[in-house]
Formats: C-alpha cells, sequence, structure tokens
C-alpha cells in the first residue's frame, strides 16, 4: 500500500502537538513571570504605603482597625497574584472559545441554540453567586484567624526563655490550641459551604453536557428546518453528532467560567483583606488627629533647676511642631497631650494626660524627665519624635537631621531597643544603611562599641567581621541589648541625645561611664528614668505630678 498519506498525517500531526505544546509552555511561562513580577511591584507599592508618614506605627499602635498587616503584605499579596493568575489561566482560552462556537452553532440550529446556552450559563452563574459570597466572607474571616494563630507562636518563639522560666507551658499551650480552634472552626464552615458549591459546579457540569442533545432536539422535534429531506441517514446522524459537539464546547466554554467559583471566592477573601488595607490607609492619611504630628500630654508639670554636681556639657537638637534648622534648643509652648482616639480605650481616658506644659532646653542643658509611673513621661517624647498627634501648644525643635547631612540632631533610644536583623555594623549604624565592606569606617564602629563597653562582641562574630550576621536576639543579653542601642549614639554622635529609660538593665558602673562619654562628646541629654543613680548627670529637672 502507499504509506505517503499516512506518514503525511503523522508527520502534520506531530508538528500540531508540537506547536500547540510550544504554545501552552510559553503561555505558562508568561503567567509565571506575570506572577513574580506583579507580586513585587504590588508588594513594593504596599510597603511604600506601610512605611511612609508612619502609617505602619499608627496601623499597629494608633489606630488598630486592622489585624496582621504583615500577613496581608506578605502573604495575602502572594495568595492575591497567585490565585488571579490561575483564574488568568483558566479563562485564557474560555473566550475565544465562546465566541466560536456561538457563531457555529447558531449557523447550524439557529437563534434558539446560542439562546438555551447563554440562558444556562446566566442560571448557573446566579446560583454560584448566592454560594460564592458567603464563602468570600468566611476566606477573610480564614486569613484573620490564621494570622493570629501565627502571631501566637511567633510571640513565643520571641520570649521562650521568659516562658519557660516561669513555667508557662502549659499555659502557652492552651493560648495556641484556642487559636487552632478557631482557625479549624471556622475552615469547617468553609468546607460545606465549598461542598454546595462543588456541587452546584459538578451539576452543571454534567447537566451541560446532557442539554447539548435537549438543544439539537429541539430543533430537529419542535422548531424544524435542521434536517434536510434529501438527505440520507448517515448525512443526519452526522450533522446531529457534529452539532451536538459544537453545543457541548460552547457549553463546555461557559462551565470553565462558571467552575472558576471557588477560585473566586478564595481571590474575594484576599481581596477584601488588601482593599480595606488600602482604605485604612487612605484614611488614616486624611485624619486630621493622626497627621497633627508633634505635640505632648501630661499633668501638671513644672521645670525646676537641680543642682549639679558635673561639669559635664553637651549640645543637642529637638523639634515639635516646627522643625528647623534654625534653633538649636528643644521648646514645648503650652503644649497639652492627649490620647490618640484609637487606642484611649487602652489608657482608659478621654481628658489630656499633660496640660499647658511649657519648657526649654538648651545645649548643655541636661535635662531629667521624672515622675511616678503612669504621669505621662514617655509621652512627653512621643509627642516630641511626632509620634502622637499634636493637638495643641507648640513645639520648636530642631529638624531631625542637620541639612543634608546624615549626621542627626536628636537621636531617640527606647527602653526596649531594638535588634534589627543582619551585621555587628547594621546594629551600630541603625538606622543608616551602610556599604558592607566599608574598611573607612571600622574605627568610628570600633569606637562606638568600646564606649558602650562592648568591644568584646566583635569576638563572637565570626572572624572578627563587622559584615558578619547573626541572631544577635539570641546572642545578647537585654543589659547588652541595651548596650548596644547605646553604641548608636557614639557613632552618630547626635546634638541632642532623647534616653527613655535606655540603660535601666545595665549595671551602675556601666551606666556611669556611658552616660559621662555621651557628655564628653557634646551631646546634649534628655532622660526618662527613675534611678536616682543617673540624676547626677543632669542639670535641670523636669518633673511632671
Amino acid at each position: 500500500g502507499d504509506a505517503k498519506p499516512f506518514i503525511h498525517v503523522m508527520l502534520t500531526s506531530l508538528l500540531w502537538i508540537c506547536g500547540i505544546t510550544a504554545l501552552k509552555t510559553f503561555r505558562q511561562f508568561i503567567l509565571d513571570v506575570i506572577r513574580v513580577y506583579w507580586r513585587r511591584n504590588l508588594t513594593y507599592h504596599t510597603q511604600r504605603r506601610y512605611f511612609e508618614n508612619s502609617n505602619f506605627y499608627k496601623m499597629l499602635l494608633l489606630d488598630k482597625r486592622i489585624d496582621n498587616p504583615d500577613q496581608r503584605i506578605t502573604k495575602d499579596v502572594e495568595n492575591f497574584v497567585d490565585m488571579t493568575c490561575k483564574l488568568i489561566e483558566s479563562v485564557f482560552t474560555g473566550p475565544i472559545t465562546v465566541f466560536y462556537y456561538t457563531v457555529t452553532v447558531f449557523m447550524n440550529l439557529g437563534w434558539q441554540g446560542p439562546l438555551f446556552c447563554f440562558v444556562f450559563f446566566i442560571i448557573g452563574s446566579i446560583c454560584n453567586k448566592l454560594i460564592i459570597s458567603p464563602i468570600a466572607n468566611l476566606w477573610f474571616i480564614q486569613e484573620k484567624f490564621e494570622g493570629n494563630f501565627r502571631y501566637t507562636h511567633a510571640l513565643l518563639r520571641s520570649n521562650a526563655e521568659s516562658v519557660a522560666f516561669y513555667g508557662g507551658e502549659s499555659n502557652e499551650k492552651i493560648k495556641c490550641n484556642q487559636k487552632l480552634k478557631g482557625v479549624i472552626k471556622n475552615r469547617r464552615k468553609i468546607v460545606v459551604w465549598n461542598l454546595l458549591l462543588n456541587g452546584n459546579m459538578n451539576l452543571f457540569g454534567y447537566v451541560g453536557s446532557i442539554l447539548a442533545y435537549v438543544i439539537v432536539a429541539i430543533s430537529v422535534f419542535l422548531i424544524g428546518g435542521f434536517i434536510d429531506a434529501n438527505a440520507t441517514a448517515g448525512e443526519i446522524a452526522g450533522k446531529i453528532s457534529v452539532s451536538s459537539f459544537q453545543v457541548m464546547m460552547l457549553i463546555y466554554g461557559f462551565t470553565t467560567f462558571i467552575q472558576t467559583g471557588a477560585n473566586i471566592s478564595e481571590l474575594a477573601g484576599f481581596t477584601g483583606r488588601l482593599g480595606e488595607m488600602y482604605e485604612v490607609m487612605n484614611e488614616i492619611e486624611k485624619d486630621t488627629e493622626l497627621n497633627n504630628i508633634g505635640k505632648v500630654t501630661e499633668e501638671h508639670s513644672l521645670l525646676e533647676s537641680t543642682t549639679s554636681n558635673n561639669n559635664y556639657q553637651q549640645e543637642s537638637d529637638r523639634s515639635g511642631s516646627t522643625d528647623t534648622n534654625d534653633v538649636n534648643y528643644i521648646e514645648f509652648k503650652n503644649v497639652s497631650v492627649s490620647v490618640p482616639k484609637g487606642i484611649r480605650e487602652k489608657y482608659r481616658t478621654n481628658h489630656n494626660l499633660v496640660e499647658n506644659l511649657s519648657f526649654k532646653i538648651l545645649p548643655t542643658q541636661h535635662t531629667l524627665i521624672a515622675g511616678p509611673s503612669g504621669c505621662g513621661k514617655s509621652s512627653v517624647l512621643r509627642i516630641l519624635a511626632n509620634l502622637w498627634p499634636n493637638n495643641s501648644g507648640q513645639i520648636i525643635k530642631p529638624s531631625t537631621t542637620l541639612g543634608n547631612s546624615s549626621k542627626p540632631n536628636i537621636f531617640y533610644v527606647p527602653q526596649n531597643p531594638y535588634i534589627s536583623s543582619g551585621s555587628l555594623r547594621d546594629q551600630i549604624t541603625y538606622p543608616l544603611k551602610t556599604p558592607k565592606r566599608n574598611v573607612e569606617d571600622h574605627p568610628a564602629l570600633l569606637e562606638a562599641i568600646q564606649q558602650s563597653r562592648l568591644e568584646y562582641i566583635l569576638e563572637r562574630v565570626h572572624k572578627k567581621d563587622w559584615d558578619g550576621e547573626c541572631n544577635w536576639n539570641e546572642l545578647l543579653s537585654p543589659g547588652e541589648k541595651q548596650r548596644l542601642a547605646l553604641a548608636r549614639i557614639f557613632y552618630h554622635k547626635p546634638k541632642f541625645v532623647i534616653l527613655d529609660e535606655a540603660t535601666s538593665a545595665c549595671d551602675v558602673n556601666v551606666e556611669e561611664m556611658i552616660y559621662r562619654d555621651i557628655i564628653k562628646q557634646g551631646s546634649t541629654v534628655v532622660s526618662v528614668g527613675h534611678r536616682p543613680t543617673i540624676v547626677k548627670f543632669h542639670t535641670h529637672m523636669l518633673r511632671l505630678n
């Protein structure tokens, strides 16, 4: 026999297979590339919004409407992008399929063929919509429960030693189990609703195959004109077979959209969480109170001079409502500090913490802010640092940085030091990010840890490498963490140093040496503290009652 036609068909089929394979592979590659770059850009944009204007601080500590913003940025963005790309992939050929077979069914069966298919699709979509809406809300809640469960374990990881000292394993296990119960309970609801959704989608998938023959039967038996009177039985069977196949493919194109319902419901949950976060950030940026930054709240305060037994000199800068490089002092004029509205319930007060506070701190006027716990000492610093809104009065201070220089005029060191991830260089230069392997910076780094009495810490780093990364939170004791944070003062050499009980975990001898060196380098100290040992390093006292 002649094998040429067979070989021709085989080669043609092979070429078609190669072409279709290449097309599908390239399509998947394009979607993967889109997924990677879309997630990158969306995460960059969300993080930019999150960090600008201190939105992260306002959302986490002042507004508190958004749960687990870290999860929304790290996981919900990823899930949103992945689910969207899956939908794009699943409906990639849907519109083309629907358009092509709508035309062919119309030409073979008339208007009634596409009409029945479209009605079928609309009914299926309405049924799906009724089921998808509650599932989308459940997915929104599920992500919240997942975030709370993950946060409970993250909190335990950060405080494992303290929990072990207290013997709090049973308590922590109960807390974790309670969070897990919330996760599982809500997930069970999703499973039940997904049962309805999957049943609906499967039903429409199987009904669609029967509907194809019903539509052809209507054209044959009720409407007429489908069968040519002169057609043979074979021709009639062939036409019915082709028409049924075309209707099936049209219905298949529609059911592809219907069967994406499960993905759409999950995507709606992620979209809702990201949309809510953006809405809250927009509202925060428009909130006049949260954006009225730079004022203080405390009660009954007076600035009094205290006798000083030392001759330490220091120079420093600070600013409140008005930040300017034209001043080298910090001044509060009739400032009243109130608790931001988002956390008033926590403080259980609607009243001002401080009323009409006025004082002025000049260079070398080292000032101790004293008073009983809860009187508002730290609140004054929050206003000074522009963390809490300024509702009345005026604060004058130098700008945070000196002109175009990276050298700060004012530098804050909180009681609980923030030890970032990264190298020893990163810890000392924080919040700046300096280049790695910068040998010229080594003398300043060494001087900083020497003056904070931490020179031995370099021995713990592999090969004494300033750029060697360690888990500093596990490596250092609380006192060492405070001294590492204080080393930043000696590196940046600011004009004003604001210490909020920043030496509370240090022993008295180290504390004294650090205070002496800070003053010696020319910085003006503003301290909050309870230790009587630090009084002698200050020339003035601001006492809050």
